[in-house]
C-alpha cells in the first residue's frame, strides 16, 4: 500500500512555476530521499504535503484519503508529520520541558483532572524515553535554545516523534550539524521501525545515498527520476542536471 500519492501536482508564484505536475508514490515504510539543486521546488512539496500551502492543482492522497485540500492541523492528525528548516522549539525551555509539552498534546487522558498524578509520571517517564531514543539524554536540562544546531535538529524530531507519526516528512534535518552529529542523525533514521514512513529533503547527499530505500531527484519543479541510490548515482541525466561525478 502507498502511504503518499501525489498526482499532477502545480504550484506558481507569479510567473514562476515552483512545482511543475510532481506524479510520486511512496510506498509504506520507505525511506524515500528528495534530492534536487536549490529552487527545485523541494520545499515547496513539503509545504503542499503538509498542508501550509495550496496547489493550484493536483492531488495529495495518504494512505488513500484525499488530504489536497486539508488544514496542516487535520493533516497532522492523519499522522503526517514534518520538521522545518527554522527551529520551531520553545528556546528558554528545557529540552525535557520541550518533549513533556509535545508528549501532553498527544496524552488522551490530559482533561481528566482525576489522573493528574499518574498522566505526570507517564509524561515524564514518555518525554525521558524520547530523549534517550534521539541521543539526548544528557541534555534534558539544558534549554533548547543553548543546543548547537545539530542537537535542536534530533530535538525537532523527537518532538515529532512524539505524536507517533505514520509519515515524518524532514526538511534538511542534518543542515548545519557537525559530522559527529551527523552520523547520530543517520543511525536514529535508520533505527526508526518500519511503520513510520520517512520522507527526506536534504542536500547532505551522503546521508540520502546511505540512507534511502530509494530517491526522487527534482529538477525545476518536476521530478527528473526516481530510483535506487545505486541507480541514481549512475544516471548520467541526473550527473548533467544535478550530481557532477561525485556518486558515479
Amino acid at each position: 500500500m502507498s502511504a503518499l500519492v501525489v498526482a499532477g501536482l502545480r504550484k506558481t508564484f507569479g510567473a514562476l512555476r515552483v512545482t511543475d505536475g510532481i506524479d510520486l508514490a511512496v510506498p509504506e515504510g520507505e525511506r524515500r530521499g528528495i534530492i534536487g539543486p536549490n529552487g527545485a521546488g523541494k520545499t515547496t512539496f513539503f509545504n503542499i504535503i503538509s498542508g501550509w500551502l495550496p496547489p493550484d492543482a493536483g492531488r495529495v492522497e495518504v494512505f488513500g484519503r484525499d488530504i489536497t485540500r486539508l488544514p496542516p492541523a487535520h493533516i497532522a492528525h492523519l499522522g503526517v508529520r514534518r520538521s522545518f528548516q527554522k527551529s520551531a522549539l520553545f528556546d528558554a525551555l528545557s529540552v525535557e520541558e520541550n518533549l513533556r509539552l509535545a508528549v501532553q498534546a498527544t496524552d488522551p487522558s490530559r482533561f481528566d483532572a482525576w489522573g493528574r498524578i499518574g498522566r505526570h509520571r507517564r509524561v515524564l517517564e514518555a518525554a525521558r524515553s524520547l530523549a534517550e531514543r534521539v541521543g539526548l539524554a544528557d541534555e534534558l536540562g539544558r534549554r533548547a535554545g543553548e543546543l548547537s544546531y545539530g542537537r535542536k535538529r534530533q530535538l525537532e524530531i523527537a518532538l515529532a516523534l512524539a505524536e507517533k507519526p505514520r509519515i515524518l516528512l524532514l526538511d534538511e534535518p542534518a543542515a548545519g550539524a557537525s559530522p559527529y552529529e551527523r552520523r547520530l542523525l543517520a543511525d536514529l533514521l535508520r533505527d526508526l521501525p518500519r511503520d513510520i514512513t520517512i520522507m527526506l529533503v536534504e542536500h547532505d547527499l551522503d546521508l540520502v545515498f546511505n540512507l534511502c530505500d530509494r530517491i526522487s531527484v527534482l529538477v525545476r519543479g518536476s521530478v527528473l527520476m526516481t530510483g535506487t541510490p545505486e541507480e541514481v548515482g549512475a544516471s548520467g541525466e541526473v550527473q548533467a542536471a544535478y550530481l557532477g561525478t561525485a556518486h558515479a
